[in-house]
């Protein structure tokens, strides 16, 4: 069941992913960003917008992989969003290299463990799959 949750939720993160690129193509703007911060979660940047305004997007840049702090680089903005960016030339493509991982390995890891689970049901009930009758022959072994 957990593994099909993690799925669920991998194939909604590519899906957001593609929602967001969707939302950027619509109207993009590039600009110059600078990296401010790189953590595990996000990284930071920095860029001023076509209105000439500074932005800060609070949930950082979309595909970052590579950058470092103190970096320029090229950015691309949705024009309607300013806070939603991405790195000029990469898209949800770059991004489904972690939730396709996840996918994998977790059901590299569930897979055996759902195989040996049944197999030791199997064995409980006798080592045979246990049957349920049905329709007529039911009737039939109540009757006799």
């Amino acid at each position: 069941m957990l593994a099909w949750i993690v799925t669920g939720m991998m194939l909604l993160l590519a899906i957001g992913m593609w929602r967001n690129d969707m939302v950027i193509d619509a109207a993009p703007v590039r600009t110059t960003a600078t990296v401010l911060t790189v953590s595990a979660l996000s990284t930071g940047i920095e860029f001023v917008d076509d209105t000439g305004v500074s932005q800060r997007p609070p949930d950082g840049v979309l595909y970052p992989g590579g950058l470092r702090v103190g970096q320029e680089f090229v950015v691309e903005y949705a024009a309607d969003d300013p806070t939603l960016a991405r790195v000029a030339g990469r898209s949800a493509v770059n991004g489904l290299v972690m939730p396709v991982g996840v996918v994998v390995a977790t059901w590299v890891l569930a897979g055996p463990l759902l195989w040996w689970l049944r197999s030791r049901d199997a064995r409980t009930a006798g080592g045979t799959p246990v049957r349920r009758r049905r329709g007529p022959l039911r009737r039939r072994a109540a009757a006799g």
